[in-house]
């Protein structure tokens, strides 16, 4: 005995069933695009505080300030972390780097990263502090600079040589015994570094800043040994005075 199908029911069936799932994903994203909306004007997610942390040579409470000016009262959707963090970055050069992050349904939190001083160029009484990538961060006393600093040549390109002074204090860092004082750079790009160690005061000759973590392995060994007088520029033939 045989059972009749009945295929237009089974597609109407089916039709329904389609539609249905369709009416429901549908009703669905128009929910969620509708507390999309509410939330991203709602006064319910204004901003109402905004806290900061680290720094130290950026004053963190500048920026906490800057930002709770330009956003408070603003629905916490409406703002974009990232472009405001790169737009403080810009604000504040003396930053490396500047995180901002949601901190609850109405708050923001910053957290500021200071760029390391490693060469400070002198200006009379002044100096600019420089980080390991040549980035200019701020300007201070020469006697409160903290790092060494670094003597230009008057024909000698500044920004290019505090580029190049950062980067060979950066790759000598703790390879010389000593505490390095002045670094200087003359019109030819050859740099000499003065250093305070426990015999006395030394000088190493390093020319240009190539090469320097090899020339700073190979003036190591010829201060040990006594000498005050050191050029390295070409490591492989050394000279000490």
């Amino acid at each position: 005995m045989s059972t009749a199908v009945d295929l237009g029911a089974i597609r109407t069936a089916r039709r329904r069933t389609v539609l249905l799932r369709w009416t429901i994903a549908i009703a669905s994203v128009l929910v969620l695009a509708g507390i999309a909306a509410v939330a991203w004007f709602s006064p319910l997610l204004a901003i109402e505080s905004v806290t900061a942390e680290g720094g130290g040579i950026v004053d963190a409470e500048a920026v906490r300030a800057d930002v709770q000016e330009s956003t408070v009262g603003t629905p916490l959707p409406q703002v974009r972390t990232g472009g405001l963090a790169e737009q403080l970055e810009a604000e504040h050069t003396a930053a490396a780097d500047i995180e901002v992050s949601y901190a609850g349904p109405r708050s923001l939190h910053i957290v500021v990263t200071d760029r390391v001083p490693v060469v400070a160029v002198a200006d009379g009484a002044q100096a600019v502090r420089y980080d390991a990538d040549g980035a200019a961060i701020d300007t201070v006393p020469v006697d409160a600079a903290d790092v060494p600093t670094l003597t230009v040549a008057s024909q000698a390109d500044a920004a290019a040589a505090a580029r190049d002074g950062a980067r060979l204090l950066t790759d000598i860092g703790g390879r010389l015994p000593g505490e390095a004082k002045t670094l200087a750079v003359g019109a030819t790009g050859t740099f000499t570094l003065r250093l305070a160690t426990e015999d006395g005061d030394a000088e190493v000759v390093f020319g240009t800043a190539e090469d320097a973590e090899r020339k700073a392995q190979v003036a190591s060994v010829l201060l040990d040994e006594g000498h005050d007088t050191i050029d390295v520029s070409v490591p492989d033939v050394p000279k000490v005075g």
